[in-house]
């Protein structure tokens, strides 16, 4: 998808500024990103305001390419952009960068940033995750909706129960790579379509393989993994998985209790 854009020319407000190393995937903070998977951008006066994208900001099947007057570029392409704040902005990598190094930069009513830089790949895979004592777990929800923790993870008012052996679980995640068939980035999406490279990809709990009933897109940028919980001990148990030989990000956990 290219499409180039004119944001902000002018001098009302700050001008925005891209922490260093602050280009990072949206799901595990690491530095290397890839074609449409969603990343985060971290530094200062990057927004007046917060907000995330609403129902009048899409146009058609469109995602929005501002909010409020706040883009994205990447390598000079116009990103999706998902939710600004004057810290963070959320947006979707565009297709057809890397591999190698792409700049970033966010263009503002207070005038662009300078240019953040950081490396696209093929493959970038990490898992959305939720903090809770200082341990990282993967979101992960039953057919149901709930979300997969031990009970009070998210606090009272968000109902969790652990997974057993035995139990379909979804897992979710961005940055796994091509599907089959392919969804541009910058559209809306919802249905499977699953990874182009489904063969190589492997998900483990501890050091047991889970058996993957489905593995691909089920929103835009977003990845969904069907997975049967493996016979393993109660307890945090460590998930990995790796596509293409990329790894995830580590420690993350999942909690079972039988």
């Amino acid at each position: 998808m290219l499409a180039f854009g004119v944001f902000g020319i002018g001098s009302a407000g700050p001008q925005p500024a891209i922490a260093a190393g602050g280009v990072v995937d949206a799901a595990g903070f690491r530095a290397t990103i890839s074609p449409g998977s969603w990343i985060s951008i971290f530094g200062m006066n990057l927004s007046p305001g917060t907000r995330s994208w609403q129902a009048p900001d899409f146009i058609g099947d469109t995602l929005p390419i501002s909010l409020d007057g706040i883009a994205v570029q990447v390598d000079g392409y116009s990103a999706a952009v998902s939710f600004v704040s004057p810290g963070q902005i959320n947006a979707q990598v565009p297709d057809g960068l890397g591999p190698g190094a792409v700049t970033v930069q966010v263009i503002t009513p207070g005038g662009p940033s300078g240019l953040g830089q950081v490396d696209a790949e093929q493959f970038a895979p990490n898992f959305f995750t939720f903090s809770s004592g200082g341990t990282s777990y993967v979101a992960a929800t039953f057919a149901d909706g709930t979300i997969v923790g031990k009970s009070g993870l998210l606090g009272a008012g968000v109902p969790t129960r652990a997974a057993k052996p035995g139990d379909v679980i979804s897992l979710w995640g961005t940055g796994f790579g091509p599907t089959t068939p392919s969804v541009p980035a910058g559209i809306l999406f919802s249905g499977a379509a699953p990874l182009s490279a489904s063969g190589q990809i492997g998900i483990a709990f501890g050091n047991i393989p889970a058996v993957v009933q489905f593995a691909g897109l089920s929103e835009a940028g977003l990845y969904q993994f069907n997975v049967v919980v493996p016979e393993v001990p109660d307890g945090d148990q460590p998930i990995t998985a790796q596509i293409g030989g990329v790894p995830t990000q580590q420690p993350v956990y999942l909690t079972i209790q039988q």
